[in-house]
């Protein structure tokens, strides 16, 4: 259903205070205050520039930390534009909802209250503490949430309701697709550690750099990668010959990962520095990557193909609204 947090973030509950420079917001000072005027008409409905800022109060605000000047001028007339084109788009299709004579009941709202209760673990009297410290009572609350029950039915028929997925669109996908489904590379890898802080002294940096390639020319000259580590190794997985299991991405040092993923079967590397010190690598195996049958991943790959008509969908619906509707701008 719909849950608290993504509701306060869609609306921007609370006031966000500017002062209009321009035509849009300028830096805010302590004793800002807020001048509003149309920004938009759409049909018989207007949206004001207060609406805009609220709806992106979150995002105007990390602008506001994050530039000065000019450039915040430019950049949050580029975001007004942004949420201006929103409050657009959903005030279409919450009058697309009311032409199709769509509603919703008491019962629905009480219900997505519940989720939202039981969602964010809290009780009424919670949430309407929370509500009112956005500026917020319960009833306009319920209203917005119906709004959004609106909303969800209105695209469930305009949109997602006229999209079907046929089983040989699945197919196709699953074959010009089949490396997305592999499963992560992994690898069993071997190493030799010479233990050095990455701050050691000069003199001790060069002798243990100078200790893991003599330990490498003994590999490279025939002795076992096995026994060197569990006789020079100062890693635990020194006892069992430097074996280190099975490695994925992410599980090891940068440096080091870079390393063994580049290196082939059965090869060794030169001497690495991590942060942990001097590493010689074998990459003992690749694991074989064997891809998920169709049946595995069909529910995934229905779900994908759905989404992408979803949205394909949405924006020639949107298109095709605005076209048919009153719309004048003098943001």
């Amino acid at each position: 259903m719909i849950g608290l947090a993504p509701v306060l973030r869609v609306f921007g509950f609370g006031s966000f205070m500017a002062i209009a420079a321009a035509g849009g917001l300028y830096a805010p000072s302590a004793r800002a205050v807020v001048i509003d005027r149309i920004v938009a008409v759409v049909n018989k409905d207007i949206i004001t520039l207060s609406q805009v800022q609220e709806a992106g109060r979150g995002e105007f605000t990390q602008l506001q930390q994050r530039y000065n000047g000019r450039r915040l001028k430019q950049e949050i007339e580029r975001v007004q534009r942004k949420y201006l084109d929103f409050l657009i788009t959903r005030r279409l299709r919450v009058n697309r909802a009311k032409e199709m004579e769509l509603s919703f009941s008491d019962s629905e709202v009480d219900r997505a209250l519940d989720d939202v209760k039981k969602r964010n673990n809290i009780s009424d009297s919670e949430l309407e503490v929370l509500l009112k410290r956005e500026g917020m009572t319960i009833p306009e609350y319920r209203e917005r949430v119906g709004e959004e029950i609106l909303l969800r039915k209105v695209m469930n028929i305009e949109v997602r309701s006229r999209i079907s997925v046929a089983p040989r669109e699945i197919e196709a996908y699953y074959k010009s697709h089949r490396s997305e489904f592999l499963p992560p590379e992994r690898l069993r890898a071997s190493h030799i550690l010479i233990l050095t802080p990455i701050n050691a002294a000069p003199d001790i940096e060069r002798a243990n750099r100078a200790a893991a390639e003599r330990v490498l020319r003994r590999i490279r000259g025939g002795a076992g990668f096995s026994e060197m580590a569990k006789k020079n190794s100062q890693d635990p997985s020194a006892a069992k010959g430097g074996d280190l299991g099975i490695i994925r991405r992410g599980e090891v040092l940068p440096n080091f990962e870079r390393v063994l993923f580049a290196i082939k079967e059965g090869e060794v590397s030169d001497v690495v520095r991590t942060r942990a010190g001097f590493h010689i690598i074998k990459l003992v195996r690749r694991l074989p990557r064997i891809p998920p049958s169709l049946n595995q991943v069909e529910k995934k790959i229905r779900n994908r193909i759905f989404q992408d008509k979803v949205t394909a969908r949405m924006r020639r619906w949107m298109e095709d609204l605005k076209k048919k509707a009153y719309i004048e701008v003098t943001m």
